[in-house]
């Protein structure tokens, strides 16, 4: 009786484990030459480069995005680019996580916080660098992102409220959030950059090639 109760456990957490390894995940890349580090999204297929760029202007991000070139060894990696609204879904969508920063914060990042979210928020495994606030969104991958359904607005993932926004290109009447603790301020726009599919397997093609 107590072999048959003793394979059945085991059985029941082998499935278990089998089934926590199919689920979509977070998988550290490796580093940079300057030290960031490299996350691919399995679920989403991007790789995140784990830098947050102050952007008070949202067209500073957009460029910033489009110029960055990040190294690893000797490969060079561009085409990088603000998140954007996930794909086959309505933009105008009031969704939380209908945008690929969105996803990361409500249902990747949840699994990895590794501090007391009260007293350390946005400390996460894998992420040394989400220092939160309001991120940039491009609305499409292919475009800048401007031309909401409100007139020179454009997205912004809110990550303390996590929610979509949107917000005046300019900073003329933007809204700023007044909440500021001795841990954090929220009184920033901020510029953060993926990559198309898993740099990992980029960068091992490059090498055999």
């Amino acid at each position: 009786m107590m072999k048959k109760i003793l394979f059945f456990l085991i059985g029941t957490l082998t499935v278990i484990g089998m089934g926590a390894t199919a689920r979509a995940d977070l998988l550290l890349r490796g580093e940079d030459n300057l030290g960031y580090n490299l996350v691919y999204d399995t679920d989403l297929d991007i790789t995140w480069y784990d830098f947050s760029l102050f952007a008070p202007a949202y067209q500073d991000a957009v460029i910033w995005a489009k110029q960055l070139s990040v190294e690893v060894g000797t490969n060079k990696f561009e085409d990088w680019r603000l998140p954007s609204f996930l794909e086959g879904e309505n933009s105008n969508a009031e969704s939380p996580h209908d945008t690929e920063v969105g996803h990361l914060y409500l249902l990747e990042l949840e699994r990895y916080q590794v501090l007391h979210p009260w007293a350390f928020p946005d400390k996460w495994r894998y992420f040394e660098n989400l220092s939160g606030g309001y991120y940039w969104v491009v609305q499409e991958k292919g475009r800048d992102g401007i031309g909401s359904k409100e007139p020179r607005k454009a997205p912004v993932y809110n990550s303390y409220d996590r929610k979509l926004q949107f917000v005046p290109v300019s900073g003329l009447n933007r809204p700023i959030m007044k909440r500021h603790t001795l841990f954090y301020n929220k009184n920033q726009y901020l510029g953060v950059a993926v990559h198309s599919g898993d740099i990992f397997q980029n960068n091992k093609s490059s090498e055999n090639n």
